[in-house]
């Protein structure tokens, strides 16, 4: 806190003393420190990742969160891609994560592999979601609770 009063500009201090609030569960001081940093870089789309994850731990509001993620200037970059994914998996939006990834263009093969694993990863919990929706349809239909 010292830092950030020696220097209440710096959006790296201000995300760091952020993320301690974010920690130590205290969502309101964290997410006031994000629009902070965000006042302070508003060109950096790793704020508004940080912003909207703060949302969606302190609140739940995924809609709140993907209203703060498409502000960031920079959602067509590799890192504006990989800071959809927390979203995605939360609101259960496999089908949006993988086309997201998709657009993921990089030589660099470290991040290939990422995008690929992602993607892998997406279309399983797709499967198992469709899967235990047929289940649970079927339980319906013969009169079980579903489950």
């Amino acid at each position: 806190e010292l830092a950030a009063e020696l220097d209440p500009q710096d959006a790296n201090i201000l995300n760091n003393l952020g993320a301690t609030y974010r920690a130590r569960r205290q969502f309101d001081k964290a997410l006031e420190l994000a629009d902070r940093s965000l006042a302070s870089r508003p060109e950096n789309d790793a704020y508004y990742f940080v912003k909207a994850n703060y949302i969606m731990d302190g609140t739940g509001d995924l809609a709140e969160a993907r209203e703060v993620l498409d502000q960031a200037p920079g959602t067509d970059t590799i890192g504006g891609a990989f800071n959809w994914i927390d979203y995605h998996f939360r609101s259960r939006d496999y089908d949006g994560l993988i086309a997201r990834m998709e657009t993921v263009d990089s030589p660099v093969p470290y991040v290939q592999a990422a995008k690929q694993l992602i993607i892998a990863f997406a279309q399983a919990l797709r499967r198992t979601r469709r899967r235990t929706a047929t289940v649970d349809e079927a339980a319906r239909g013969r009169g079980e609770e579903a489950g």
